[in-house]
Parts: C-alpha cells; sequence; structure tokens
C-alpha cells in the first residue's frame, strides 16, 4: 500500500520499517544540477548524511559506488541510470519526468533505477537485482515499490519501437503491447513487473504506485508538457 504525505510524495508500506522511500510529486522536484538538492532532503530528514546521483543516460547501467565516495555529502557517482548500496544514512536518489523510478531492499541492501523505454527493453530490473545479489541480498526477499510513470493510457509508440520489444519479449508481448485503432502503447511499467517477478522476486513484495504522470497534473510529464525546468526526484534511504 501507498500513502501521499503533504501533497509532496508518495510512500509504500511494503518495506521495513528502516527503508525510508519517497516518490517525489511536483512539489518535491529539482533541477538535476540544483545544489540544494542534499540541503533540503537533510532539512526534511536529518540523519541522512550524504545523496548519491548519476548521470542519467538511458541505459541499463546500475552503478555500486567505491568506497573512497563515501566522504562528500552530494556525490555523481557515474553515467547510468541504478545505484546499489548498503551503507545507512545514505540516500540514492534519481530523476524522473514520465519515466518509472523503481526502489528495491531486503532491508540490509538498498537500490533504486530509472527506467525508460531503453532501460526496460534492455532489462535494467534484472542488473539492479543482480547487483544487490552480490551485496549479499537474496532475491526472495527483496520487495520493490514502483513510483509514478507515464501508463499504457498514453505511452503510444511508433511500429519499430513495439517491434523491438516484441523481439525482445515474444513471451509478453500481448501483455505489454495494446493496439488501438492506428496506435500502439506500451506499457513499460508492466515490463519491469514482469522482469522482476522472472528473476525471482516474489509478487507479494512488489508494490505500485498506479498514477499515470501523462493524466494527473500532481506530476511532471515529458510527453504532456514537451519541456521541463525540473523533475521529480525518487530517493531511499536505510536509516541506522
Amino acid at each position: 500500500m501507498f500513502k501521499l504525505n503533504d501533497s509532496l510524495y508518495f510512500t509504500s508500506d511494503i518495506f521495513q520499517e528502516n527503508i525510508l522511500n519517497f516518490f517525489g510529486t511536483k512539489k518535491l522536484s529539482f533541477d538535476k544540477i540544483d545544489q540544494k538538492i542534499f540541503l533540503t532532503i537533510k532539512k526534511e530528514f536529518s540523519f541522512v548524511k550524504q545523496l548519491f546521483l548519476v548521470k542519467q543516460i538511458h541505459s541499463s547501467r546500475v552503478i555500486v559506488p567505491s568506497a573512497k565516495l563515501y566522504s562528500n555529502t552530494l556525490i555523481r557517482v557515474g553515467k547510468g541510470d541504478g545505484i546499489v548500496t548498503d551503507r545507512s544514512n545514505v540516500a540514492i536518489a534519481v530523476f524522473t519526468g514520465d519515466c518509472l523510478p523503481v526502489i528495491l531492499s531486503d532491508g540490509n541492501v538498498i537500490g533504486i533505477y530509472h527506467a525508460g523505454w531503453k532501460g526496460s527493453l534492455e532489462n535494467i530490473a534484472k542488473v539492479a537485482v543482480e547487483a544487490m545479489s552480490r551485496f549479499g541480498a537474496r532475491v526472495s526477499e527483496i520487495k520493490v515499490a514502483l513510483g509514478p510513470s507515464i501508463g499504457a493510457c498514453c505511452y503510444s509508440v511508433d511500429q519499430e519501437r513495439a517491434r523491438m520489444f516484441a523481439r525482445a519479449y515474444p513471451q509478453w508481448k500481448e501483455k505489454i503491447l495494446t493496439f488501438f485503432g492506428e496506435k500502439i502503447f506500451l506499457n513499460f511499467p508492466l515490463l519491469n513487473y514482469l522482469q522482476l517477478i522472472e528473476v525471482g522476486v516474489k509478487k507479494e513484495n512488489v508494490d505500485y504506485i498506479p498514477f499515470c504522470t501523462y493524466c494527473d497534473e500532481r506530476f511532471f510529464s515529458f510527453r504532456r508538457d514537451k519541456k521541463l525546468e525540473k523533475e521529480m526526484i525518487s530517493f531511499v534511504v536505510k536509516k541506522e
């Protein structure tokens, strides 16, 4: 289950009490290079010592920060679209404006990733779970929350993109692709869910915040708004 907090962000209660998770709305949004990000989070959550971000490139790359990076407050850990860590009081975050933010944890290891159509096509869900496993996380104990993103109701794709997904995931093409007249709609949040289940995450360990960023004015949407000066931030932190 999920809840809205002061119109700022949604949280899922699927995680253990020490895993704090946040999916931002328009009211919790930043420019990606805004130096106030850490200070804003620190003001709200005083226990947060550091904030790790990635330079998002619409990929399936998930970064595990090296030990030397844990000495500064705000760190961009490299190019990629996901982060995994087992450190306490370290927030890890991604930005979205239609793409899917996904938070994962087994109670000890935390992960977050940003999945657009490219990351979904390349199965970033599997990459993130495998990265957590290398930290010692048991896949059967990993819990996941899928945040707001553009839904299958609004995400139309051209025939070539639809063919790419049909070729990559023939077992799911009838579930993730919907034909309505001459338009084709892609459900990449559902694809991420199916990918997570396939690698061993239990169905009962997945929560979903089912709001479409295109339909719902509480969120920014690249497709609806055409150009964005800010994006929503989603982050997770393991409290010591």
